[in-house]
């Protein structure tokens, strides 16, 4: 492909589409040569300037359904549409604690046998000397190899999480 014809096409007004049918290739190698020409349509270069446009101010802004906060929706920036990034990743790392807590039956100490809040609980690897990873932020892990983490910890509440890693508890036994 050469770029003098590319950029006649360009200066003619030309779209991807038509150049691709003109030169009687796909528009997928037009726009590889475009890329490799550093060359733009007005098209695309009008549109680009358009969608940097539509977030300019609060107007075209997108608000989370859960916390009303309001962002500029990025795909690439991981947002979802409707939802936050924070709210997305908390959601997640809800189900997960959900999954584990339903995976491993009750939510109660195994010292005290309290039974509290999720933030109240923690697990406690018995042999920390075998911990792979922490169990707090494994929301990204597979479910198997937090299955098998959790195989080597005990559901503890906090104050007896304390307790057992200041000396006052021997769980070994």
């Amino acid at each position: 492909m050469d770029k003098s014809r590319l950029q006649k096409q360009i200066d003619k007004g030309s779209t991807e589409r038509e150049m691709a049918d003109k030169f009687g290739v796909s528009q997928t190698t037009i726009r590889y040569w475009l890329k490799k020409f550093s060359l733009k349509t007005k098209n695309r270069q009008a549109r680009r300037v358009n969608r940097s446009a539509q977030h300019v101010g609060t107007g075209n802004l997108d608000k989370c359904h859960e916390c009303a906060r309001k962002f500029v929706y990025t795909r690439k920036a991981g947002h979802r549409v409707g939802k936050c990034n924070s709210c997305y990743q908390a959601g997640r790392r809800r189900r997960r604690r959900e999954q584990i807590y339903e995976a491993y039956g009750s939510k109660e100490c195994k010292i005290c046998e309290y039974s509290g809040p999720d933030r109240a609980m923690s697990w406690h690897h018995i042999y920390p000397e075998e911990k792979s990873f922490s169990i707090g932020g494994s929301e990204c892990r597979s479910w198997k190899s937090v299955k098998m983490e959790l195989d080597k910890c005990i559901l503890l509440c906090v104050r007896c999480h304390a307790e057992v890693h200041s000396g006052m508890h021997d769980l070994a036994t």
